[in-house]
């Protein structure tokens, strides 16, 4: 795999003193690299609706909303949850640091920096960034769950339609839904967000069969693939599901809370495709 080529990448300075953009835009701007500006972080937030960032360099001290609030934001947003961010800050203050990481910034640099140590960590992370998402489109696990991912479920669930095709073996699908995921990625911060996502797979691992295969569907959601399975049994698993996840409660530093699951059951039959199989899970009759 070759390496990232830092003329194309695009990095964001966020800072409300006109000199800092100054003085960081001309050092990136001389190393080749895309270089976009913001006084705000309303600003800020307002650009990545529109450009794709590589990295963002970000003041923690700004009028309006401040550092800590606009990077809970952003990561906050699952398209932007692998951009990672630098805080440029003459806040270094062990609870500042602390706090810019339970945020979910990628690293804190001081004020005033060190060209040299701005561009080398500037390298870093922009490679660790693309390295994930090479990964990503070639691994079969999902990074923060450790249970398959998208792309590996269905190729699972297309190999189960052959099976059938050749023996007439049953199989289902469950999807569960966390119906109030966007107060979590809104109101807890990044490592809460994946506590959470690695609990609930623990929990849905030891409330199925071993033969049963769970994945991350996406953001929100897990698809179980249960072969060999009809649908009434198929029906007491997401009952027994629903029964254990509703007992279930979630501690972070930001407090103690629970979360709500919806489920989709689709038994697959003669003939059906596995988009209409997977139509029908997406349907949340549970």
């Amino acid at each position: 795999m070759t390496g990232p080529t830092y003329k194309q990448a695009r990095i964001l300075i966020v800072d409300d003193i006109p000199e800092n953009l100054e003085i960081a835009g001309r050092i990136l701007e001389n190393s080749d690299y895309d270089v976009h500006i913001a006084d705000s972080g309303e600003k800020a937030l307002s650009l990545l609706e529109h450009v794709d960032f590589d990295l963002i360099l970000l003041d923690i001290m700004m009028p309006g909303i401040d550092g800590f609030e606009t990077c809970r934001r952003i990561k906050a947003r699952e398209e932007f949850h692998r951009i990672p961010i630098i805080y440029l800050s003459a806040k270094v203050d062990i609870e500042s640091v602390t706090r810019g990481f339970q945020c979910g910034a990628a690293d804190y640099i001081r004020k005033p920096f060190n060209a040299m140590e701005l561009l080398g960590r500037i390298r870093t992370h922009i490679d660790l960034k693309k390295t994930i998402e090479h990964l990503e489109t070639i691994t079969t696990i999902d990074y923060t769950t450790r249970l398959s991912n998208h792309k590996d479920m269905l190729e699972k669930i297309t190999y189960e339609t052959y099976r059938y095709e050749r023996n007439h073996s049953p199989f289902a699908l469950i999807l569960c839904q966390i119906v109030n995921y966007a107060i979590l990625k809104e109101h807890y911060s990044a490592p809460c967000q994946q506590q959470v996502l690695s609990e609930i797979s623990t929990l849905l691992q030891s409330n199925i069969r071993k033969s049963d295969l769970p994945s991350r569907w996406r953001a929100d959601a897990f698809m179980i693939l249960f072969p060999d399975t009809g649908i009434q049994t198929a029906q007491l698993i997401a009952e027994k599901l629903d029964r254990r996840f509703n007992r279930q409660r979630f501690s972070c530093p930001e407090g103690e809370f629970s979360l709500k699951m919806r489920y989709g059951i689709a038994v697959y039959t003669p003939n059906m495709s596995v988009e209409d199989l997977i139509g029908q899970a997406e349907k949340l009759t549970v």
